[in-house]
């Protein structure tokens, strides 16, 4: 073997072992002997590993430009879809993803046979938002992945096809299409954008499907291999994902920190990924009444579809029922019936009542149930039940016993926030005819929503038990306990940060940090921010020495 052939197989094997450093100092040293595209590929794929993304391309361009000269159409295709799959995920460049992708369409237009055209017909239907489409392409990219024994190829298959079947409402035989898919892309040796796609893809699902308990399985799983191959920038969307797990069942000041996380980790490098962080942190801030900082998150996302829900339910809760409405609708027009439509036809019903719009909100509600029913998981029937009581209630029919189906399912299903909704307005319903029953409901759901910090909530609860007569917590109170947000501003205070520096922390404006180091000092019963240093710094002390 000779020192060039020698060179590209430690590369290759210091690609395998997730050596990316090594990998790139071994391509590197090939080039200097003689330009390779084969060379140029790996390096390519060390660059992009260690976030060089713009010289990773840039070098993966060139090897595609010496395929094509050297008439290989098939290997500079797929250099071509490495290119497509690179500015459309990485860098939410679809301009230039399309470009590409155009091109690989147009270099296998010359080429015989070969597997390639799987992958074209995979990326094709990947870009798609019609799940029938993405199904029947990668059955058929699966089979020819099967004909030329392309490993990779066979295992993103897969793993779509499951993607596309749990999105259509078949989720048993999608979820377990994904559980094997994920599998096999984990056990080792296969390409590792396909392991990511084919990981977050699986969690995708189990976020859709509310398949909470797979969903952490696999996230150890998911996790583990990524320290191994130190591959973890592949896995941030799969981090958001886990996030909805953590928002779902009610651990939202772990949820909100990790999001930060994820948003700071893709910002810079993966401008793409940072619409699932910042709609899921804006969906937060919602629920817990902190509506100008949403409204600071979604900025700029307006039009974009995976705000969609985080963006409608802002403008409900702002009392803007119409553009509400109107983020909802375009939407689901692109998405059609299938589980991603469940959360947006849920706050769609929400928004018809508002409007007092009865038909349009029963309608909107059977169409809801109608996917649940096809899906078979509790948690989406609980959101399917709830949205039939609460027009049955607008209705003036009766609605007692759908609420208390949908608040016994999802308790079953870990989701502490939709039962104490569902509880909440069931206890509504009942109202002054059974005081008693009521009462208890809404102070199950007071408690709930005041551990989680969902004030907006918890001050609807306070005014039900005030109005059947009974007394509740007062309303908004300077001297209460500080709220999840307080206690990471007065952290960042006691580390000597401004309110500008607080402010890009935590991705608010200096007006709010502001407003929130006021509610501090009021609660704690201090001056100014000298002292809220010394008294984060002394309570900091004795945590420390309690354990």
């Amino acid at each position: 073997m000779g020192s060039v052939d020698g060179l590209l197989a430690e590369g290759s094997a210091a690609l395998a072992r997730g050596d990316w450093t090594g990998a790139r100092t071994k391509f590197e040293a090939a080039l200097e002997v003689e330009e390779m595209a084969v060379a140029l590929e790996g390096l390519s794929d060390a660059l992009f590993w260690l976030e060089d993304i713009d010289l990773s391309i840039e070098r993966r361009t060139r090897a595609c430009m010496i395929y094509q000269e050297a008439g290989d159409a098939c290997r500079a295709a797929r250099a071509a879809l490495w290119l497509a799959i690179s500015y459309l995920s990485a860098l939410g460049n679809g301009a230039a993803g399309n470009g590409w992708l155009q091109r690989a369409e147009r270099l296998l237009e010359h080429a015989g046979p070969c597997a390639e055209r799987g992958w074209l017909l995979q990326l094709r239907a990947k870009v798609t938002p019609d799940a029938a489409a993405l199904v029947g392409a990668a059955r058929e990219a699966l089979a020819i992945a099967r004909r030329y024994g392309d490993l990779d190829l066979e295992v993103w298959a897969l793993s779509e096809q499951g993607r596309g079947l749990v999105s259509l409402g078949d989720v048993d035989a999608g979820l377990a299409m994904l559980d094997e898919a994920v599998a096999a892309a984990t056990a080792g040796g296969r390409n590792l954008i396909i392991v990511g796609d084919t990981c977050c893809n699986m969690l995708s699902a189990c976020d859709r499907a509310a398949d909470f308990a797979r969903a952490v399985q696999w996230c150890e799983v998911v996790g583990t291999f990524a320290r191994r191959y130190n591959a973890a920038t592949i896995f941030h969307y799969c981090r958001v994902v886990y996030c909805s797990v953590l928002i779902a069942t009610g651990r939202w000041v772990e949820a909100e920190r990790e999001l930060q996380k994820a948003l700071r980790a893709v910002e810079q490098k993966y401008p793409a990924e940072k619409v699932h962080s910042l709609s899921r942190l804006a969906l937060l801030c919602v629920r817990r009444g902190r509506l100008e900082e949403a409204r600071q998150l979604l900025g700029g996302l307006e039009t974009h579809g995976v705000a969609a829900e985080a963006s409608a339910a802002l403008h409900l809760a702002s009392g803007e029922t119409v553009l509400a409405g109107a983020v909802l609708e375009r939407r689901l027009d692109a998405l059609g019936d299938g589980l991603p439509a469940v959360p947006l036809l849920t706050l769609l019903v929400e928004v018809h009542l508002a409007r007092q719009a009865i038909d349009a909100a029963r309608t909107t509600s059977e169409r809801l149930s109608s996917i649940a029913e096809r899906a078979k998981q509790p948690p989406l029937h609980a959101q399917a039940l709830l949205s039939a009581a609460r027009v049955a209630a607008a209705s003036g029919t009766a609605a007692a016993a759908l609420f208390e189906r949908a608040c016994a399912l999802f308790e079953a299903s870990g989701m502490p926030f939709e039962t104490a909704v569902a509880r909440l307005e069931w206890a509504e319903t009942l109202g002054a005819a059974d005081r008693a029953i009521a009462a208890e409901d809404a102070r199950l759901a007071l408690s709930r929503f005041e551990q989680l910090d969902a004030r907006p909530y918890a001050d609807r609860a306070a005014a039900l038990l005030r109005t059947l007569g009974l007394g509740s917590r007062p309303g908004p109170r300077m001297s209460g306990p500080l709220t999840s947000r307080e206690r990471q501003v007065l952290d960042l205070v006691s580390h000597g940060l401004s309110n500008h520096g607080i402010g890009e922390r935590l991705f608010i404006s200096s007006k709010t940090v502001e407003h929130h180091v006021g509610r501090i000092l009021s609660k704690l019963g201090l001056r100014n921010r000298a002292e809220a240093v010394a008294w984060a710094l002394r309570h900091s002390s004795a945590e420390s020495d309690a354990k």
